[in-house]
């Protein structure tokens, strides 16, 4: 039986006024915030790894996220109501009344793919950790995907200029996961993260790969790299995002309904992962 793996790159505090708009810089510096959110990550069965010495992420078992759903769920919903966490409540866009922990995160449940069949490693944008990405990771590893999301080597100070950088930190995890979960892959990039995802698409045999809300198309990428993937190509772009976005002719498009990263960022919709059309589409992606 063909296994897959996806390899994912993520990027992503609250105000006590909506209107007040925050710099990702800001929020990437907030260092109670990352501890937060980086336990979260633990208590849901992520396990912090260190690819080297500046390269470090989590990786995500589908069976111990399973195992800890439940406990998490009753130690984050309280957790989230406490006033003093109101700005990563408001970044994870927490629903108190929500009775499992995908409800929590406004996320719908579907079916999973089959067993140890799909893994992912997550590459974000580049100036957003993936620690502030948690409906991003839930997204997969509640279907049942093995997850990888890592965080480049510059952390939140990696520009658009380290690209090379990134690539190469992306490159060195995607050798990481196949070693760990012997499997067909498949690359996620979001935002300025398809750039590097793109690249380890074409260096992988029969890589899939998916381009999620792709804001800039690096020259490489329609020129050289996306030619040379050798699994399917698959561009996820909202319909509601007011960045502008672009799509490579060689991938399928799939349009969904929300935003680019939801409204603690300054979208005025939430994102799409909250609509369950729009992940039943993205499950028969997965499942092909």
């Amino acid at each position: 039986m063909k296994k897959f793996i996806i390899i994912a790159v993520f990027l992503c505090s609250c105000s006590y006024k909506s209107e007040e708009n925050i710099s990702l810089a800001e929020v990437s510096n907030t260092k109670r915030l990352k501890e937060m959110a980086r336990e979260f990550l633990g208590d849901i069965g992520g396990e912090e790894i260190s690819l080297s010495d500046g390269v470090k992420g989590f990786y995500f078992n589908p069976k111990n996220f399973q195992k800890n759903e439940i406990n998490a769920y009753k130690k984050w919903r309280t957790l989230f109501a406490r006033p003093k966490n109101c700005k990563l409540t408001e970044m994870f866009q927490i629903n108190y009344y929500g009775t499992s922990l995908l409800e929590l995160f406004s996320l719908p449940k579907t079916h999973t793919v089959k067993k140890d069949s799909v893994s992912a490693l997550c590459l974000p944008s580049f100036s957003l950790p993936v620690e502030f990405e948690p409906k991003w990771i839930l997204t997969y590893l509640s279907k049942g995907v093995h997850v990888l999301a890592v965080n480049y080597e510059r952390g939140e100070r990696t520009l658009s200029t380290d690209w090379e950088s990134a690539c190469e930190n992306a490159l060195f995890a995607a050798v990481w996961l196949e070693k760990k979960v012997p499997a067909k892959l498949i690359v996620l990039g979001k935002s300025l993260g398809s750039i590097p995802a793109s690249y380890v698409a074409s260096k992988g045999r029969n890589f899939s790969l998916i381009l999620e809300n792709a804001i800039v198309l690096h020259p490489l990428m329609n020129r050289e790299w996306l030619k040379k993937v050798e699994g399917k190509i698959l561009a996820i772009q909202s319909l509601n995002s007011n960045i502008i976005l672009q799509v490579p002719k060689s991938a399928s498009l799939m349009t969904v309904v929300g935003s680019h990263f939801g409204p603690y960022w300054g979208d005025l919709y939430p994102t799409w992962y909250e609509n369950e059309k729009d992940q039943i589409k993205l499950l028969k992606f997965l499942k092909e």
